[in-house]
């Protein structure tokens, strides 16, 4: 039975379904759900395949809620993730991008984050 937002270490989002996007919060990967297992001792895993290299791993959702974001669309992919180190400049365009994807795909971590900000300038 899929558990009610907030239970479960995923205050911020819906519990993880198979088929979910997720794109990472520091790296910018994005990964689908393609499995849910429940473990002999009652835990619940996800394996998130990655959608460029198609390897994956498991993932608890306490990982999925503090590294990751829910996505309705894949992130676009960078030039950073393509092995070459971007410029100030182009660090800067792909930071506001994430930011304005983030805005459009998961309105509630970008007001979690607009809180924590309101705090520190406090």
């Amino acid at each position: 039975m899929e558990q009610p937002n907030g239970v479960g270490g995923l205050s911020n989002q819906a519990t993880p379904s198979v088929g979910d996007i997720y794109c990472n919060k520091h790296n910018l990967r994005n990964i689908k759900i393609r499995e849910k297992k429940i473990t002999d001792t009652g835990l619940v895993m996800y394996w998130g395949e990655d959608l460029e290299t198609e390897s994956g791993t498991f993932h608890h959702e306490d990982d999925l809620c503090n590294n990751w974001v829910k996505a309705k669309q894949p992130f676009p992919t960078t030039t950073f993730r393509e092995g070459k180190a971007p410029t100030f400049e182009e660090q800067e365009k792909i930071n506001s991008n994430f930011y304005r994807w983030v805005c459009e795909n998961a309105p509630s971590v970008a007001a979690e984050f607009h809180e924590v900000m309101r705090d520190a300038e406090a």
